[in-house]
């Protein structure tokens, strides 16, 4: 067997990563494009400067999530693969519906990547699960934070209060 036909998507021992580890670069390019957007609308139509920025900054550890399994691939040589992401283009009128959305966007995050780490828990590529693994635990540590501040909305309900809560709760940053 040669190097080429070793570590490629053709050969079986890598045949099932191939679909989701598309479907794990797919939800972490569709994480960052969901936040970026959102933080937007929460700055822009909310006018939640804080919140925004916290929104933002996770929305980027998507890219850091999408560039650590980009690693975890080219340990076994094999190509990470960007498929392409729908624009995000759904309302977003208040900040459940901000949050809402997120959640989902980071859930789907952490599913794909627990598919991706039942395809790679063979023998061959149990060291690709466990690197995974670690990426879970940060997506779980950014889902818990939104979590956290969804369920500080719900006990607060004033914007301003809330806002000035996030800054001083996850140190955010002014612009």
């Amino acid at each position: 067997m040669d190097f080429e036909n070793t570590f490629t998507y053709d050969n079986p021992i890598y045949a099932e990563l191939r679909d989701v580890s598309r479907r794990v670069s797919n939800a972490c390019l569709s994480g960052n494009r969901i936040g970026d957007t959102i933080k937007e609308k929460v700055r822009l139509f909310l006018h939640m400067t804080h919140t925004s920025d916290f929104i933002h900054g996770i929305a980027h550890k998507c890219l850091e999530y999408l560039d650590e399994f980009a690693d975890i691939l080219h340990s076994a040589n094999l190509e990470q693969e960007y498929p392409t992401t729908e624009a995000f283009t759904e309302r977003i009128d208040t900040l459940d519906d901000a949050f809402g959305k997120f959640y989902e966007a980071l859930t789907a995050i952490k599913t794909e990547l627990y598919a991706f780490i039942g395809k790679a828990e063979t023998a061959a590529n149990k060291a690709m699960a466990i690197k995974a693994e670690d990426i879970l635990e940060d997506v779980d540590d950014d889902v818990a934070k939104v979590v956290a501040a969804w369920n500080q909305w719900h006990c607060d309900g004033s914007e301003m209060s809330f806002d000035k809560w996030v800054a001083s709760y996850f140190e955010t940053e002014d612009d």
